[in-house]
């Protein structure tokens, strides 16, 4: 690099992957915040861990880090969920978990 550029720069951060429990962690943080927007909507939704590993497994990047998660989560769960409410499929006050069904997603309600 130019050393103009290099003036230009006032620390350089290395990052680290992140671990799995890490990865966990986000996951939950996100999904966390999804389920209070749907409860805002009398929405009651909780997530089984092999959502969560599934979140992980497919969508997960250690270029990319955390972003494709959140990408994920809207395209996948975000989307599934809008369209059971709008078939009705969720009750409102009704407690359900999303857990993996096959290749795809499913409810169970409690």
């Amino acid at each position: 690099f130019k050393p103009e550029f290099l003036n230009r720069i006032d620390e350089i951060v290395l990052f680290h992957p992140l671990s799995r429990d890490t990865q966990v962690k986000i996951v939950e943080k996100m999904l966390s915040d999804l389920a209070k927007r749907l409860g805002a909507q009398n929405v009651r939704l909780a997530f089984s861990a092999a959502v969560k590993q599934k979140i992980i497994d497919e969508a997960f990047d250690p270029e990319y880090g955390a972003r494709p998660l959140k990408r994920y989560i809207q395209r996948a769960i975000e989307t599934f969920v809008a369209r059971a409410i709008i078939r009705s499929e969720i009750v409102p006050n009704v407690y359900y978990t999303l857990d993996v069904q096959g290749e795809g997603f499913g409810f169970v309600r409690d």
